[in-house]
Formats: C-alpha cells, sequence, structure tokens
C-alpha cells in the first residue's frame, strides 16, 4: 500500500540530514534567546480565514478542512505563525514585554504536488513578538543568514526584501494598482484577471510572461510609502551592508499572507526549479489585533525543511557523520555483549552497534567495513578482554572489560603509545 499522494515516508540515511538542519537551526535559535513552542496540528478553520486571508490560495484553495463529530469547522494547519499567536493570546504571553518563540513540525497543504512541494511539508518557524524597532527584523535577516552559512549554503541562495506599505497606504496603493491593471485586463492570465477583486497584489507573484510584462509599467510599490518607512528601508539597507548580507530590493516581492506590512523577504537558490524559496518572512504587527487582541508588534520567518533537503543533496553538502563503530561477540555472550555495549556507549558518548559474530570474527568485520563502520571492539570467547580495532589504520589495542572507564573518551585516542590510563 502506498501513502496518499503528495505525502511521503523519510527514512535514513535521509533522516540523518534532516536531523541535522533541524538540530542546527535549533541551536542557533536558542544562542539567540528563543524558547521552544509546541503548537497543535489542528485549529478552528476561522482562525486562518482571519489570519492569513479568505481570499489567499491558502484558504481558498489548499486547506485540508473539514466539521467533526460535532459539526465544529476545523482545519490541518497550512502554516505555523497564526498558531503562534493564537497561542500567544491564549496564554496571555501578549502581557509581557518580549517573547521569542521558534517551533518545528508538519503543516499542510492540498497543493499538486512536484519536486519540492508536498501535501505534508515541514517547516521551522521562529517569531519575535513585542519589538516594533526594524532591529527585531534585522535580527532575523542575520539568524537567517548565519543559518544558511552553518549549512555551507550561503554561495547557493540570494537573499530578496521589499518593504509593504501600512494598512491605509496599502489600501489607497491597491486601489491605484486595480486601476491600472483593469486597463490591461486583455493582458493578464487568468489567474489573475480572477484576482483582481480578491488579492491584486498577489498578481505580483505571476510567473506568467505578459502579466509580468504589465507588471513593469504598474505604479511603483514604494510611492505608497511615507517618510518615515522610506528612513526605516535606508537604515534596513546599511545595517546589512555592514553585517556583509547581499541582498536585493524586490518590489514585487508581496509574500502571500494578508497579515504581512513592513519588511518581507525570502532566502531562494536557481537549483530546485519553481520551488526555490528555502526561508521566507516578515513583519506582521496587526494580526494579533485581527484576531481579536490588543495590537501586538512581532516580525517572524520559517524555514522549508524539505527544500533544504533537496538542495543540500542537490549539491552533494552531506552533513558530518559520528563515526560508528560495532561491538563483536560470541553469539553465547548476548547479554554479556549487550552489557559492554552499553558501557562503551555511556563512555564514549557515541553509536555503538552490536552484531552477534556469524560464522567469524573476519566475516563480522567485513559486515562492518560494508556499512561504512571504522571502529570495531571485539568480545573474546572467555567475555572478559576486548580488543578495539581502527578498520582504517589497522591499529588495535587490547583491554580488560574492567578497564572501559580508564579509556580515553574519543575512540582515535585509544591507540595512543601511552595506552590506558594506570590510574
Amino acid at each position: 500500500m502506498q501513502p496518499l499522494r503528495g505525502f511521503r515516508d523519510i527514512t535514513a540515511p535521509d533522516t540523518l540530514l534532516w536531523r541535522y538542519i533541524e538540530q542546527i537551526l535549533i541551536d542557533l535559535s536558542c544562542q539567540y534567546g528563543y524558547d521552544e513552542v509546541r503548537l497543535p496540528l489542528l485549529e478552528d478553520l476561522s482562525l486562518f480565514q482571519r489570519s492569513v486571508g479568505e481570499h489567499t490560495d491558502i484558504v481558498g484553495k489548499e486547506m485540508y478542512q473539514f466539521n467533526d463529530a460535532n459539526e465544529q469547522a476545523i482545519a490541518l494547519r497550512p502554516e505555523g505563525t497564526a498558531g503562534a499567536v493564537r497561542a500567544m493570546i491564549n496564554n496571555g504571553i501578549c502581557s509581557r514585554l518580549v517573547a521569542k518563540w521558534w517551533y518545528l513540525g508538519p503543516m499542510f497543504r492540498r497543493e499538486r504536488p512536484q519536486k519540492g512541494r508536498y501535501r505534508q511539508f515541514t517547516q521551522f518557524g521562529i517569531e519575535y513578538f513585542g519589538i516594533s524597532d526594524i532591529a527585531s527584523d534585522i535580527e532575523l535577516l542575520n539568524l537567517s543568514y548565519l543559518a544558511l552559512r552553518k549549512l555551507k549554503l550561503e554561495q547557493h541562495v540570494s537573499l530578496s526584501i521589499n518593504y509593504l506599505p501600512g494598512k491605509e497606504n496599502k489600501s489607497a496603493y491597491t486601489k491605484k494598482l486595480v486601476n491600472y491593471l483593469e486597463g490591461h485586463i486583455d493582458l493578464l492570465d487568468d489567474d489573475s484577471k480572477n484576482r483582481i477583486q480578491t488579492n491584486p497584489l498577489r498578481i505580483f507573484d505571476s510567473k506568467d510572461a505578459s502579466t509580468q510584462a504589465v507588471l513593469k509599467n504598474a505604479p511603483p510599490l514604494s510611492g505608497a510609502l511615507t517618510e518615515e518607512e522610506l528612513a526605516i528601508i535606508s537604515y534596513l539597507k546599511t545595517q546589512l551592508n555592514e553585517l556583509g548580507i547581499k541582498f536585493t530590493w524586490d518590489e514585487g516581492l508581496v509574500r502571500g499572507l494578508d497579515y504581512y506590512q513592513g519588511v518581507v523577504f525570502e532566502w531562494t537558490t536557481d537549483h530546485l526549479g519553481a520551488q526555490g524559496t528555502v526561508c521566507g518572512g516578515g513583519r506582521y504587527d496587526r494580526l494579533s489585533e485581527i484576531l481579536g487582541a490588543k495590537p501586538w508588534p512581532a516580525t517572524g520567518l520559517s524555514f522549508g525543511i524539505d527544500r533544504l533537503v533537496l538542495l543540500m543533496n542537490e549539491l552533494g553538502i552531506t552533513p558530518p557523520t559520528a563515526e560508528r563503530a560495532m561491538v563483536i561477540a560470541p553469539s553465547n555472550l548476548s547479554t554479556r555483549a549487550q552489557n559492554i555495549q552499553s558501557q562503551l556507549i555511556q563512555h564514549f558518548e557515541q553509536t555503538f552497534m552490536l552484531c552477534h559474530q556469524f560464522s567469524s570474527t573476519k566475516k563480522s568485520i567485513q559486515r562492518a567495513q560494508k556499512q561504512s563502520i571504522r571502529f570495531v571492539v571485539i568480545l573474546d570467547e572467555s567475555g572478559q578482554h576486548l580488543t578495539i580495532k581502527d578498520l582504517i589504520s589497522n591499529q588495535s589495542t587490547e583491554i580488560s572489560t574492567n578497564d572501559i572507564d580508564k579509556l580515553p573518551t574519543k575512540l582515535h585516542d585509544c591507540f595512543d603509545p601511552k595506552g590506558v590510563s594506570d590510574e
């Protein structure tokens, strides 16, 4: 039986890369002072209708939504920010001056599956609540850059930034844009024609060549910005240059969710075709108010883990792997071997697989080599002595099973001429 269309199993060795990426993002976020939050997969449908926007593709076409046994309309979460803000309100976090959260988990959208686009996908999200200053946006941009650099991807991605005007000016600009587009309606693709009255800014996302040609002469979004907003943009550009973060200013970048205003950004790559966005985010100061709470400034981002995995595989970037070891033991010493395995794992704090001997120790070692295992620890027939062997250098050392705690804490160091500690 196959998994549902757009869903998939992820197994080793791919899971090793997933865990490596996730751990880098978790560690970096914690170093920046973000705390973990764990959010439900299911939410009230109205949460996403109010926050993401009823006329967005996510709500209008892509959400998994249904009525439960009590006829309550619920949805599988299509993104994380709305749920994070709901949790912030529900738990009284908005009474604090500042809150910084990270979360990791699956999201769901009923899109047409293709490379880099799945109906269940994994996002790592960061939300920074309580700071209206552009410094919070700069922190997220810098954090995302450092994460991509740690993953050795900084040379394979590019950063695009834009600034969306506040509510009143955004509304005035939207009317001006609609008037312009209606004068060129015959040149727009069908999706863009449908969006004119529902979500006109999303027309900037169109990949249609004719539509893009029309947009080149559209009223510039920067014309709707206030002097204060232009000053913020100038400061942002200066700070990014000082941080050494290269970027492109893209007035056509609007993101696909209604709650954004202020700074928006995307990290994209040319290596994954149409699904090239690996990280995106922006400011959403009004979202808490939309959901019925007091206004609370906020900005956030999310990494697409699936696409980071695809990109690293495409580029041949592999995580550093811990050198695994194998315990080889006579089959009649199973319990003794498991005891030795536990001691070794605790002492060295690394992986020790257990291999009960095949027909000979030699064949067991051959099996270890086929699994790219470098070190083997061989328990003798008496169950009292161990031989630690490096299968690459062919060095070996012998010790009593009582002396495991006297070994160095790195397998490489077990072959030092000084041998086991005399203490």
